[in-house]
């Protein structure tokens, strides 16, 4: 029928799917093509999905959508001890560091009026003895908030789980089901998760400017372009 909608539902063969399903599809997609990091991710789901609930929340798909909230959001569960050898730097960039004091050896990927990605290109391919595919450095108005090592494989996984666990101790915070650990300290904390095929980033963060980051982000329909 013309106008209607194609769906791989709608194909012999294939499943059913209604049709909230294949539009939380839609805007996961697109928000994950725009992400820079995952937290930032995480957290622009919830709101979309918060939005979501409210305009609709005198119709079926409102429970739907907080199924959809607790698979995409942070759930976490287990705790530990509090973090060991809590990090005062990322790959020797101090946190809140100005931008001025490291711009000579970073090259300039993203940027936005909040945000501005880097990349070393002194940096090993290594990073905790774990192959890395990607380490990339973030500013948060020309401060030094965050650093991000990208990788993949349940081999590297579980190499960077034992080089986290061996430094910092335990992660407070575990969720193996969709594999996101977190380690908490006062000044900074660290963030390793992976999708489902295994592409896995751990993120070393000031918790403050990351706090201030995420308020901005919330305020702001800007986003930084993605780090490729």
């Amino acid at each position: 029928m013309p106008g209607s909608l194609v769906t791989p539902a709608s194909q012999p063969g294939m499943p059913y799917r209604p049709l909230w399903y294949w539009s939380a599809a839609y805007y996961v997609i697109r928000i994950v093509s725009r992400a820079e990091d995952y937290s930032t991710l995480i957290y622009t789901l919830n709101k979309l999905i918060c939005y979501r609930k409210t305009r609709m929340k005198h119709r079926t798909i409102k429970s739907r959508l907080g199924l959809f909230a607790a698979a995409c959001s942070v759930c976490i569960v287990g705790a530990a001890s509090a973090m060991q050898n809590e990090p005062r730097d990322f790959n020797g960039l101090v946190w809140g560091s100005s931008l001025d004091d490291h711009k000579a050896s970073l090259r300039l990927v993203s940027a936005d009026e909040h945000l501005a990605h880097y990349r070393r290109q002194s940096d090993a391919a290594v990073f905790g003895g774990v192959d890395a595919w990607r380490i990339s450095y973030k500013f948060y108005h020309n401060r030094f908030s965050g650093g991000t090592v990208i990788f993949v494989g349940t081999r590297n996984l579980n190499a960077m789980l034992a080089h986290l666990n061996a430094t910092y101790g335990p992660a407070q915070s575990v969720n193996p089901r969709h594999k996101i650990y977190v380690w908490e300290g006062e000044r900074a904390s660290i963030m390793l998760s992976c999708d489902i095929s295994i592409s896995c980033y751990v993120e070393f963060f000031d918790n403050a400017l990351r706090e201030s980051e995420l308020a901005d982000v919330g305020k702001s329909s800007s986003r930084a372009t993605r780090d490729d």
